[in-house]
């Protein structure tokens, strides 16, 4: 994909009114609101003020946090967006972004934006928090409402949630919710009203994810670019309001969902004109444990950037890292990103491999990169470090495995291994008033200790179609804990082999009485069913399912068990 020709020609327009008008802004400070989202096997810090997965000082995207010298696999990441208004006579650009924030240097504050795209100090005050709910809140929710209709012990949490509507949520947060703005914290509508009340059974839930199937935690903030001057990127206002949800799973043995976390950046215009050549991007400064022997790449046909350690030793000397910083030693993992919903248009690290450039105030080289190019506006293009005169244009550098001696990465390239910065971009184009877009994201963590550096990134290729795949079926049948109301079966019960299986799949099982069995696959349609079951073992023909991975559900004495198989 190259650079569109439009887009390229505004660049340029661009640099003549650089220094056009600059947009007043409300005087508001740095969100400094956190809270840390646990999946099963990750801890990771979320903000509210554009960047993620830091604690404004150090990593904090936790792989192991249990451990008393947890690792972290990303540094920090933030959202770019770039935008031109004026077009065609006056063009001016609009850019905010996010690298390292602190308090002289950041485009982002707290809270909504007025219909016309403008915030008030107290709105960015009383905004810089962010809400969290656990799965376990929601069951106990769910469950009281259903034994009479009437919520007897309220959940806290659930009942100050900034849902659209909540009468409780004054009373809870000392503020009122804004009115007229449906398009607020997402939630379950139990009685489809269009107000969320706890006390009609409603509860927060992503809008991505089924109602009976919620995370295991979720965190919900509001932020905008419209609270100050942009003293990161030096950019106009773009008067973009963003709401972040983030959400995470504990499994009993889905491993993709419990090394996962995911994110949505819901984007909502309040500009009076409309947002042309419009970009989104996110930066992501992969630091796999050790910060100085990393290696980045992507795949674009499945929207997907990673990093992995250039050699099979993560450190600098041996397993020892700059700093005393704590590192994965022989067991190197990748760190993959993913967008769920959109195209990646482009991807690219922040500076050309091998050179000493750096990111400054100049808003033009930030939406250089977030259209595809480089950040003096010369175009990505193949081989090399992505940075060659007369080469073939592109929009994805290193987007080969790197296990393809004939494809170019990193390793073919033999690029001198360091801390790189990536950046990956959708394309939007064009944002009408009030028009919201979505851009939700997975954070996969990958490693295997008997697999090399090299030998973990062939573990992306295989298994983000699934993580696709939980996605788009609401995740439906991804994790036992979600859609098991009645106690579980010990996993010792079933057997099933072999898995993956070709055609015949053996089932064996330790039967006290009658059993019922029902296959489902990944998008929680039932594709088998027997029931009254009575003998230890069964062989089960699935010569008639397509290749994928499906879901066996065993109920027996009121009590059930789910183990998931693959179908080549």
């Amino acid at each position: 994909m190259t650079i569109p020709t439009k887009t390229y020609l505004l660049i340029i327009l661009f640099q003549i009114f650089l220094f056009g008008k600059k947009t007043n802004a409300q005087d508001c400070t740095l969100p400094q609101a956190q809270k840390v989202l646990h999946s099963k096997n990750l801890s990771v810090n979320i903000l509210n003020g554009g960047d993620l997965f830091w604690d404004r000082s150090d990593a904090y995207f936790q792989t192991n946090p249990d451990d008393p010298t947890p690792v972290s696999s990303i540094f920090n990441a933030g959202i770019w967006i770039g935008a031109f208004t004026g077009l065609p006579d006056n063009p001016i650009l609009k850019v905010a972004a996010t690298t390292y924030n602190s308090p002289t240097s950041n485009d982002y504050s707290a809270g909504p934006l007025s219909d016309i795209g403008t915030v008030q100090f107290d709105t960015c005050s009383n905004y810089d928090k962010l809400w969290e709910v656990y799965g376990s809140e929601i069951k106990n929710h769910i469950e009281d409402f259903a034994e009479d209709g009437i919520i007897n012990n309220p959940q806290a949490n659930i009942y100050q949630y900034p849902g659209y509507g909540n009468p409780h949520f004054l009373t809870f947060n000392g503020f009122e919710l804004p009115e007229d703005r449906q398009e607020f914290a997402p939630y379950y509508d139990n009685n489809t009203d269009g107000l969320y009340n706890p006390d009609q059974g409603d509860y927060p839930l992503p809008s991505s994810v089924h109602k009976d199937h919620y995370p295991g935690h979720m965190i919900w903030g509001v932020f905008n670019d419209a609270g100050k001057n942009h003293t990161l990127s030096g950019g106009d206002v773009l008067r973009v309001e963003i709401q972040l949800t983030a959400w995470a799973f504990s499994c009993n043995d889905n491993q993709i969902l419990n090394n996962s976390i995911f994110t949505s950046h819901k984007i909502i215009n309040w500009a009076l004109d409309p947002l042309d050549s419009m970009y989104v991007g996110m930066f992501v400064d992969f630091d796999l444990g050790c910060y100085t022997d990393d290696y980045v790449g992507c795949i674009p046909d499945l929207n997907t950037f990673y990093s992995y350690n250039s050699d099979e030793i993560d450190g600098t000397n041996g397993s020892a890292c700059n700093g005393g910083v704590s590192t994965f030693a022989s067991d190197p993992p990748v760190q993959a990103v993913t967008y769920l919903n959109q195209n990646m248009s482009s991807f690219t690290t922040t500076a050309p491999a091998g050179t000493t450039a750096s990111l400054n105030n100049f808003p033009a080289g930030y939406f250089n990169l977030l259209s595809g190019s480089w950040y003096d506006g010369v175009p990505l293009t193949a081989g090399g470090n992505g940075y060659n005169s007369g080469a073939q244009p592109t929009s994805f550098i290193f987007p080969d495995n790197p296990n393809d001696p004939n494809g170019w990465s990193m390793t073919t390239e033999s690029i001198a291994d360091g801390d790189f910065r990536a950046l990956s971009s959708v394309h939007l184009d064009e944002m009408s008033y009030t028009s919201v877009e979505t851009i939700d994201m997975a954070y996969t963590f990958y490693q295997d200790e008997t697999l090399n550096n090299l030998e973990t990134v062939d573990l992306v290729y295989l298994n983000t179609p699934e993580v696709q795949q939980i996605y788009d079926s609401k995740f439906e049948m991804a994790c036992d804990h979600l859609y098991l109301p009645n106690e579980n079966l010990e996993s010792s019960t079933i057997e099933i082999f072999p898995n993956p299986t070709s055609d015949i799949l053996n089932v064996k099982m330790e039967i006290t009485s009658s059993a019922n069995f029902s296959i489902f696959d990944i998008y929680g349609k039932r594709v088998f069913e027997k029931t009254e079951v009575n003998q230890n073992e069964i062989q089960l023909s699935t010569s008639s399912f397509s290749s994928g991975v499906y879901f066996i559900k065993m109920e027996m004495e009121g009590k059930e068990l789910v183990k998931k198989f693959i179908k080549l």
